[in-house]
């Protein structure tokens, strides 16, 4: 039997939050088990983001963080997706 979709849950600002890892976390607490969960932040280490010597999305103050592959990983792992 296939398993059942339990909810998705979509947010494209993590990096707007003062405490991601409390947002996140958050997000993590009210899902429920196997719903599936969507995000997307700007990377600060791709490839548009020295374009033309400087970042095109930096945005300061609307952009609280800013995230690599490396440092949203952490985010998540401390948020407790694993």
């Amino acid at each position: 039997m296939a398993a059942r979709n339990r909810g998705t849950a979509e947010i494209r600002s993590p990096q707007h939050l003062v405490d991601p890892v409390a947002g996140l976390r958050e997000i993590a607490r009210i899902l429920k088990p196997g719903a599936h969960f969507a995000f997307s932040v700007p990377n600060a280490d791709g490839g548009f983001a020295t374009w033309r010597g400087r970042w095109y999305s930096l945005m300061v103050p609307t952009h609280v963080h800013h995230f690599t592959m490396r440092t949203i990983s952490d985010v998540l792992r401390r948020a407790g997706f694993a």
